[in-house]
């Protein structure tokens, strides 16, 4: 296919917004390795911080104001913007980036697409009852018509794409799916753990069990607590980290859950890592740990794939049939039985088997959650609704 110009709309690219902001950056490096042309569009504020050095094009149209960040003049600049690009790819739901895009490329033949991230999953129809039904007049004005005029909506796998249609009524769009994935991670694993551990050294010497990624009810964070609680005793070495940020109140609940467990001194949080800080925590660790209530994908999982590093998870992960099949890792349920349980079977294992199963675990990345793989299927995808594009791109300059 000759070289689309693509441009992604997003919130933030703030590293702190997680998932999905890092899934658009290593697209973006990832499109570009095959000759393509994307670029994002985001609801910051023109000059903040975490836009310098980026290396692809950025189009700030914000501040975006309050958490459904609306920003007047958007629509006008997405319009201008589409002349640009072959398609626009909005990443994520219920703020203003999806309704502007929408509004922008009505009556323009320029398609868009949309990648919910999860965010049409029923777990929060299910935890948040009345926070449904907020969002329910929305959906009606908004949000449903946003879907439904996208050229397609994107899933990571059939298991969300199933899932996305009980959450509200009318749930009526073109779904797809694509392999998602991430880039390869940094290779020198000991030279960054060894990097980290000079940096932490309260940490040396321990078995380490990592949670990595926002604090957030959804993740499961109070079950890992009081599952560590239960099997701290099997051995004194044993270490939970915690690294990512989180509100003042979820916060305060980590606080109070780690005092009550009487565990302080073998609990350590860490608010954020990025880059080689992170990729030497997630060396040091023994397991990586997530017993999430809902995850569509989970990037912060499979970057622990990549590094060799085994997962305790939840059936809750959309993935793990893939984890498992693969022998990368333990599955329970999301509950604090669950929780314990997938904690025991990684300890009652053998060192050769903990052993085999880093092994297993970088293969099971390797083969299922490569950035190419996904790029591939979402170049693809685009391809189906730009059928005259391979002629207009040989006349461009």
């Amino acid at each position: 296919m000759p070289g689309l110009r693509l441009l992604h709309v997003i919130p933030s690219l703030d590293p702190r917004d997680g998932g999905p902001v890092q899934w658009v950056k290593a697209l973006n490096r990832e499109l570009a390795r095959r000759g393509h042309t994307s670029a994002v569009a985001s609801f910051d504020a023109p000059g903040a911080p975490h836009l310098a050095g980026l290396p692809f094009a950025t189009h700030p149209l914000g501040p975006g104001a309050g958490r459904y960040g609306f920003a007047r003049g958007a629509v006008a600049q997405l319009r201008a913007l589409s002349a640009q690009y072959d398609a626009l790819i909005v990443d994520g739901l219920w703020q203003y980036p999806g309704a502007a895009t929408s509004a922008a490329l009505r009556g323009r033949p320029t398609p868009y697409f949309v990648f919910p991230h999860g965010m049409l999953d029923p777990w929060f129809k299910n935890a948040y009852p009345l926070k449904h039904l907020k969002k329910l007049p929305y959906w009606a004005a908004f949000e449903r018509r946003v879907l439904r005029h996208a050229a397609a909506v994107i899933f990571t796998n059939a298991v969300e794409a199933g899932l996305a249609t009980t959450s509200f009524p009318s749930s009526v769009w073109t779904a797809e799916t694509v392999r998602f994935g991430i880039e390869d991670v940094p290779r020198n694993g000991d030279a960054l753990r060894r990097r980290f551990l000079d940096t932490h050294p309260e940490l040396a010497g321990r078995r380490l069990l990592t949670f990595l990624g926002r604090l957030h009810e959804k993740k499961g964070y109070d079950l890992l607590v009081q599952a560590f609680a239960r099997i701290a005793d099997t051995d004194p070495a044993l270490h939970l980290l915690f690294v990512g940020p989180s509100d003042a109140a979820t916060s305060a609940h980590m606080s109070q859950l780690v005092e009550q467990s009487g565990l302080g001194s073998r609990i350590t949080r860490i608010d954020f890592l990025s880059g080689d800080d992170k990729w030497g925590a997630l060396y040091a660790s023994e397991a990586f740990c997530l017993p999430s209530h809902q995850e569509n994908f989970g990037i912060a999982i499979v970057e622990a794939l990549a590094c060799g590093v085994p997962v305790l998870i939840s059936d809750k992960i959309n993935i793990h049939q893939d984890i498992a099949a693969r022998h990368a890792g333990f599955v329970g349920t999301d509950t604090v039985d669950g929780t314990v349980q997938t904690l025991r079977a990684w300890l009652d294992t053998s060192a050769d088997d903990r052993e085999r199963m880093k092994t297993s675990a970088r293969r099971c990345f390797e083969s299922c959650f490569e950035i190419g793989n996904a790029a591939h299927d979402l170049l693809a995808i685009i391809g189906k609704s730009l059928p005259s594009k391979a002629t207009a791109h040989e006349g461009r300059p």
